[in-house]
């Protein structure tokens, strides 16, 4: 798969300390189709990458859905609307 630009869309809280991230692109283009069972690997820094299962519709190609341990300040910040997504 290639790489693309995505930003984190819509955070949601879905368990304790457990947060749901839409990542969508910028420019509100489809993202590529996807299975079930299906791992993105999110660069968040040089030399900082981390891989999440996809989970949500694989029909719906407007966003792509991970589920995030949420963190203590700073790494948090990274998961507001607007921004890249963790990695």
């Amino acid at each position: 798969m290639n790489e693309c630009e995505l930003v984190v869309a819509e955070r949601s809280f879905v368990a304790d300390e457990v947060v749901a991230l839409a990542l969508r692109d910028p420019l509100g283009r489809d993202l590529p189709e996807w299975e079930p069972g299906a791992h993105v690997d999110l660069l968040l820094d040089p030399g900082l990458e981390r891989q999440y299962s996809l989970c949500g519709d694989p029909a719906d190609r407007s966003a792509w859905r991970i589920a995030v341990a949420d963190r203590p300040a700073p790494r948090r910040d990274v998961n507001s609307p607007g921004t890249p997504p963790p990695r």
